[in-house]
């Protein structure tokens, strides 16, 4: 109906998008969708909230450390291919 209003509309839309990156863009759109998520979860009850276990140490390097499968309860390892 208004097609110079419309033209200088879209022209003003242009040069604001031209401001922006993807990576901004997509940085407040997760910023927005974390906080509706955490909106939506109620918090526990503080007789349920406690801090998480630590994690579990990793395993010694020798645990990995074979020479091809082990045979289950044999103390050796198998002469087929390793996995």
């Amino acid at each position: 109906r208004e097609p110079s209003r419309r033209r200088r509309m879209g022209e003003a839309a242009r040069r604001f998008a031209l401001t922006r990156s993807w990576s901004s863009v997509f940085d407040r759109l997760l910023e927005e969708y974390l906080t509706v998520v955490a909106a939506a979860q109620p918090a526990p009850p503080a007789s349920l909230a406690r801090p998480l276990p630590a994690p579990a140490p990793p395993a010694s390097p020798g645990w990995f450390e074979t020479t091809g499968p082990r045979v289950a309860g044999s103390g050796r390892t198998s002469s087929g291919p390793s996995i």
